[in-house]
C-alpha cells in the first residue's frame, strides 16, 4: 500500500490510475464523496490509454463502464456486462 500511496502522489491521481490500469493489468476500486472527480479521472485516463492503444503503442482493450449505485443486486453487474459486450 505504501508503494501506490507514493506513486499516486508522484504521479498524480491520473498517472496511477493510469498505471494501475494499464502497467499493473489489475482492477482498481475507487471511492470518495460525490463531486471529487472520480468519474472524470477515470474517464480522462481511459481516453489516454484508447489513444495509447490506437497508436498501438499498448494493446486494444474494451472499456465497459458499470455504475454499481444504478443496481439493486450485485448480480446485475454481469448482466449488463454481457449486454455491452454482445
Amino acid at each position: 500500500m505504501m508503494m501506490m500511496t507514493c506513486l499516486c502522489v508522484c504521479l498524480g491521481v491520473s498517472g496511477c490510475v493510469w498505471v494501475c490500469l494499464c502497467v499493473t493489468d489489475r482492477c482498481m476500486y475507487i471511492s470518495g464523496v460525490p463531486g471529487t472527480g472520480k468519474t472524470a479521472t477515470v474517464h480522462e485516463v481511459i481516453r489516454s490509454l484508447q489513444q495509447a492503444a490506437d497508436l498501438d503503442e499498448i494493446p486494444q482493450f474494451r472499456f465497459i463502464e458499470i455504475n454499481g449505485m444504478k443496481m439493486t443486486d450485485p448480480h446485475q453487474a454481469y448482466v449488463q456486462i454481457l449486454q455491452v459486450w454482445f
